[in-house]
């Protein structure tokens, strides 16, 4: 679990599901998607909650909005923590390789099939 969001939305502190839904965005993935323990950031300085603090950043590090949020949070149940994007573990293994330009446009490419994976229950 995350040890610290200190800047999470006052609505969410101290939910179960908010918590298991941070831990699910920053499991599995490489360095670029683990939480800092103090500051509930990644390192570029962003997280994967809506927070308190407005943050200007790049395409490449957004906080996640709170409609997006939200959305991820009633379709958890459905889910059940895991997203299906069809992907063997050695094509997310090359993609955790890439660098982050070259991973944009990998995600950016595939967006639509993200988005419906999301719709689909696990």
């Amino acid at each position: 679990m995350v040890a610290n969001v200190p800047d999470l939305l006052p609505e969410y502190q101290g939910l179960d599901a908010s918590l298991r839904l941070i831990t699910c965005l920053t499991t599995g993935g490489d360095a670029r998607i683990t939480l800092d323990r103090e500051p509930g950031l990644n390192r570029y300085l962003a997280a994967p909650y809506p927070r308190r603090s407005l943050a200007f950043a790049s395409s490449t590090a957004n906080d996640m909005s709170q409609a997006a949020f939200d959305y991820l949070l009633a379709r958890a149940g459905e889910w059940g923590g895991t997203l299906r994007i069809g992907l063997s573990m050695p094509q997310v293994v090359s993609l955790s390789a890439l660098g982050d330009h070259e991973l944009e446009r990998v995600i950016f490419s595939q967006l639509s099939r993200f988005a419906d994976a999301l719709a689909v229950p696990a």
